[in-house]
């Protein structure tokens, strides 16, 4: 009877231990993570920063891809994608967002730029990369939030490989009818960045790989470091910065055994762009709120 107590005494001990350390993890949590729940609440907004764009919308198999919205100090704005979206697109391609009845509501590209305005896509040097200023109509700014110019990783360098990363966007042109719904998939990185040639053009660029591959529509999509914990060997690593674009999502790369990865197009680049032409770029005030930075 007594080895029974003794038991009983000691299962009870490991246990109010194991609660004792959840219940510290989950303060800790809390307290060093407080971005936590603003990051959950920015992933309910995606669909009023983040595009479908598609060339032709009337064409049964047109070609299609994501962009997203970026603002600079709140009075400049930008729609980046990748740059061979880009180059699909005319001033009669669609652009569809998320309306405040959760619907998808559909623009052309001359009607984000004002009237008697071209579309004018500046492209970076050597990156699969393409941005467009704004000048929004009203509509349209109205339903627009844009992420800020500091959610931009401006590291040269590639994510760490132990974090999670959140791709966005619409592979096969899904959730753009009727209820609009970006897409998104967690993956890793799982390279540092690597030259290699575009899918596109052929040349040689910066990219770094994750784990899982890309599907058609994402390209152009920006790629996310939500700031949430993770794990390294033997402990779990806190980490409060927030919420970041990591990169822009270029393609596919494959062989002929069916081996597969996503190439992404780092973040710092569209930086760099931006930076490069904000400066030059007379543009009018646009009306469109910022997303706030966790």
């Amino acid at each position: 009877m007594k080895i029974v107590c003794l038991v009983f005494q000691f299962q009870t001990s490991i246990i109010l231990k194991m609660k004792t350390r959840v219940l510290l993890f989950t303060l800790i949590l809390a307290i060093c993570c407080p971005h936590l729940k603003l990051c959950a609440q920015v992933n309910d907004n995606f669909g009023t920063s983040v595009v479908f764009l598609v060339a032709t919308p009337d064409a049964p198999s047109s070609e299609c891809g994501t962009g997203f919205l970026v603002e600079i100090d709140g009075a400049h704005a930008f729609l980046a994608t990748a740059a061979h979206v880009a180059h699909s697109l005319s001033e009669k391609s669609s652009v569809v967002i998320e309306g405040k009845d959760g619907m998808a509501h559909q623009f052309t590209i001359i009607q984000l730029l004002g009237q008697n305005t071209q579309p004018k896509w500046l492209y970076h040097d050597t990156a699969d990369l393409a941005i467009l200023p704004l000048s929004t109509a009203v509509e349209f700014a109205r339903l627009a939030l844009c992420f800020p110019l500091e959610s931009l990783e401006s590291k040269e360098s590639a994510p760490l490989r132990q974090i999670t990363l959140t791709i966005c966007g619409f592979p096969l042109a899904l959730g753009v009818s009727g209820r609009f719904s970006p897409i998104t998939r967690e993956t890793k990185a799982a390279s540092d960045l690597l030259s290699l040639p575009r899918a596109d053009t052929k040349t040689n660029a910066l990219f770094f790989i994750t784990q899982d591959p890309s599907v058609g529509g994402f390209s152009g999509g920006p790629v996310f470091d939500t700031g949430l914990p993770t794990t390294i060997p033997g402990a779990m690593m806190m980490r409060n910065s927030g919420l970041k674009i990591v990169g822009v999502v270029h393609g596919t790369l494959s062989d002929n055994t069916g081996g597969k990865f996503c190439a992404v197009t780092p973040a710092y680049q569209l930086l760099e762009l931006i930076n490069k032409t904000k400066v030059t770029l007379e543009i009018s005030q646009p009306t469109i709120k910022p997303l706030q930075s966790p």
